[in-house]
């Protein structure tokens, strides 16, 4: 898989996250230690983030890293195939 669909489709995944919890990228980036520009720009896969930094994005959302870094392959291949 090319390196910007994995950034996209796990940017997709931290807004899911994010927003399954009712929590807005300015509380998230409060709560992780970014900066909420950081966060959005991570939400777009526009930026190749650290492991250290989901780390803490996973902390924030009190889900274990495995969870979030965690992209079905079933679901990679439809985002695949729409793109």
């Amino acid at each position: 898989m090319k390196s910007d669909k994995f950034l996209k489709n796990i940017g997709e995944k931290v807004r899911t996250l994010r927003r399954a919890k009712d929590i807005s990228q300015e509380k998230l980036a409060e709560m992780s230690g970014l900066h909420p520009t950081y966060i959005s720009d991570i939400e777009r896969g526009k930026v190749n983030a650290s492991i250290n930094t989901f780390n803490m994005i996973a902390n924030a959302l009190e889900i274990p890293f495995a969870e979030l870094v965690n992209i079905p392959s079933i679901e990679l291949n439809k985002k695949i195939e729409n793109d």
